[in-house]
Order: C-alpha cells, then sequence, then structure tokens
C-alpha cells in the first residue's frame, strides 16, 4: 500500500516498510500512541492528542492527495431536515 502525498515539492508516492499492518483505524491509533511507529491519521481523530503531545506529526508540509468524497442520498424533490443537518454538518467539518 501506498500513500499518495502532496507537499512542497510536488506530489510522492510514501510506501511504508515494517512489520505492523492494520486496516482497522482506531487500532493504527492505538498502536501508534503506544509507539509502534508512524500512520496516516485524520486530523479530528488525532486532535486531543496533538494537543497534549502525546502524538506530533513529522510531516506537517504534506498532506494525502485528496480523493474525491461523494454525499449519496435517494433522489427526490425535497430533503429530509435530518439530511439536509447532516449534508451541512460533514460540509463544514470536512471544509468541502
Amino acid at each position: 500500500m501506498k500513500w499518495p502525498m502532496k507537499g512542497p515539492t510536488g506530489k510522492k508516492d510514501l510506501v511504508p516498510r515494517g512489520r505492523l499492518s492494520m486496516n482497522n483505524i482506531s487500532s493504527i491509533k492505538e498502536a501508534v500512541i503506544r509507539g509502534f511507529g508512524l500512520a496516516l491519521l485524520p486530523n479530528h481523530m488525532i486532535a486531543d492528542e496533538l494537543k497534549s503531545n502525546e502524538l506530533k506529526v513529522v510531516l506537517p508540509d504534506w498532506s494525502l492527495n485528496r480523493n474525491p468524497i461523494h454525499l449519496v442520498f435517494p433522489g427526490q424533490k425535497f430533503v429530509s431536515p435530518k439530511t439536509r443537518e447532516f449534508i451541512d454538518h460533514v460540509t463544514k467539518t470536512l471544509r468541502l
């Protein structure tokens, strides 16, 4: 698996190497907190750990190449208030 990154010098695919590999984001976060290595985690998931200096950003000038996010719901003339509220929340939270 590679991490498609972009930074001050352009785009680069980083290929992490190591003995530990996981596909559960909560487990990855816990492993990183316990010192098992590096991880690519969403900012909102580690905000408290960054504030307390429990975790540190290693490549602050680099970010993951973003892929589009699609909010999909059944087509209808009117969107329910709960669906509209969710769309607004996700748009604001993810800065779409």
